[in-house]
This record gives structure tokens, sequence and C-alpha cells, in this order.
């Protein structure tokens, strides 16, 4: 991988705020790179650093040390570096007493890229284009979050940064948001970095996930790299207290009323099941579960949701 191929580098990067007693130690050196042309998760409970990490990157704050890199350039010295890129940053504000599409037009004006069919064109993409002359005071919080990523897409960026995307949204607006975040990376080519709480719907729609706990970054990988390592089995057999004893010799497991639950691989089944035969115990049910995120993430926070 190449300095070019990242569309986010972050080196040793710390955030503090405030100072002696009142001292908060919100992001505390974090390294992360992500590559381009895909979907990225970024992934903590709250109050874990998600935000601080991105006002960061949009300059929006300052480190206290540390380097950031948005597209191979520090956005601190070249600051024209953020015209490529677009971003959604907690709750979405805009000018109630102006309609959806005069907003957006307002946008365009000020950044110097008004094009109006390319609006038109986003407001349908984001389903808004029946809503569009409406003003925005009459618009729900969903609807709100929809002329965001708008907005967050007019001067055609190629990164764009989503905190909280499907906020307000309804389970039928997150399925549509997760195809459109995919459209964008898999169609047009653009990194998509974004922090979600829906943890079943990053797992869907990333390629890969760093969570961050406490400010500091706990794990980083793909979905698949995270999940392949913390799968587990369940098993059905008697007499149970014994099977118990046999694999707890070699497997980590949690007991229940009626089976067993051990952490391993589905390559590990054989060898499980030869064990339990030697012994002399009866297996009546041998089936690999495949652990989700949420379950992974709360393995890592010790618990704590998102």
């Amino acid at each position: 991988m190449t300095a070019n191929s990242m569309a986010i580098e972050l080196e040793g990067l710390s955030k503090v705020f405030g100072r002696r007693k009142r001292r908060v130690q919100a992001v505390n050196n974090i390294s992360l790179k992500v590559e381009r042309g895909q979907v990225f998760g970024f992934l903590g409970p709250n109050g874990a650093g998600k935000t601080t990490t991105i006002r960061m990157l949009l300059t929006l704050i300052f480190p206290t040390q540390g380097q950031v890199r948005v597209l191979g350039q520090s956005p601190y010295v070249a600051r024209d570096v953020l015209k490529r890129v677009g971003a959604v940053v907690e709750t979405p504000v805009f000018y109630n007493y102006l309609t959806g599409r005069q907003n957006l037009e307002v946008l365009a004006r000020t950044s110097g890229t008004n094009q109006p069919a390319r609006i038109e064109a986003l407001l349908k993409q984001v389903n808004l284009g029946e809503r569009a002359g409406q003003r925005v005071a009459t618009y729900s919080l969903g609807m709100r979050q929809r002329l965001a990523l708008a907005a967050a897409l007019i001067e055609d960026p190629d990164l764009v940064i989503f905190d909280e995307p499907t906020n307000g949204m309804d389970p039928a607006g997150i399925q549509e948001m997760r195809g459109f975040i995919r459209e964008l990376v898999d169609v047009q080519g653009k990194t998509v970095f974004l922090s979600s709480h829906l943890l079943s719907e990053v797992e869907q729609v990333c390629d890969r996930v760093a969570i961050i706990h406490r400010g500091e970054l706990k794990r980083e990988g793909s979905v698949a790299e995270l999940l392949d390592g913390s799968s587990r089995v369940r098993i059905e057999a008697a007499p149970l207290d014994r099977a118990q004893v046999i694999l707890g010799e070699g497997w980590k497991l949690t007991p229940y009323e009626d089976h067993l639950l051990l952490e391993a691989k589905r390559a590990d089944v054989p060898a499980i099941v030869r064990r339990l035969n030697e012994t002399g115990i009866d297996v009546f049910h041998v089936a690999a579960e495949r652990s989700s995120l949420e379950d992974y993430f709360l393995s890592v926070t010790q618990g704590e949701t998102v």
C-alpha cells in the first residue's frame, strides 16, 4: 500500500481536553490507515472518542499531538484538500425557513459549484425529490439526515465522512441508506468513513472496521477477519456434565441447561466430536455459529454498548 492509496492516515493521534484535575484524554495515541475505495466503519461506545477523531480529521479541532493525513496531505497545511471531502458530523443544521432545494442551492453557491442539475439528481438520489420544495421546518430527523447526505455530496468529493448516517431513519430508510453507501463506493469509486451505533448495519455495509474504546484503538481489520476468530460451536450431548469437563480441558466454554457453547472454529468440530465419542459421550447436535459483529464488539469493550 502506497501513501497515494490511502484516504485517511492517523499517526499517534491524541486529544486532551482541560487541564490538571479537569484533564480528559478523549483520544489516546490512535494510529490508523484507511485505504481508498472501501466503506470503513469506526465503532465505539458513547464517549469513546469517535466524533472527536472525526472532528480532528476535518480540522474542526486541533490534535494535542500526532499527525493527520487526508488523501495523502495534511489538512492543517494543505487546506484545499478538504474540498475533496464531504462530511456529515453530529446533528445536521439547515435554514428552517428555506426549502430543502434552497438549502442545497445556498451551499452550492457558497462553494462556487452551483449546478442545478446536480442538486436535483442528489435530491432524487437521497429520496427527497418529492419533498424538495417544502420548508426544512417540516422535515423529520430522518429527512434532515437525507438532506445532509445530499449536502455532503454537492462538490462530488473523493472521501465522504458520515457520523451516524442513519440517525432518525426507519428500517426501510436504513436499508435504503445501506444501498446508497455501497453505491458511493462500488459504482462511484468514493471512500466512505462512517461511525454508527447500528452494528448489524455496519456488518452488512462495511469492508473494514476499527473499534475504539475509551479513546484507544482496540481492534482493526476486515469484518470477516475479526469474526473468523470469534466463532462458536453449539453442542448438545449426554451426559452434559461429563462433556463439559472433557471439552473444558481444550476449549473455553459456557454451559447452559441443555447445551454447551464453545469458543471454537468450524475447523475444530471434527476434533470435538472425536473427543466426545472416544469418552463414550452421546452427541445429538453440533453446529458452528458465526459470531455477529455485535457479539465481537461487546467482547472487545467488556460489555459496553454503542
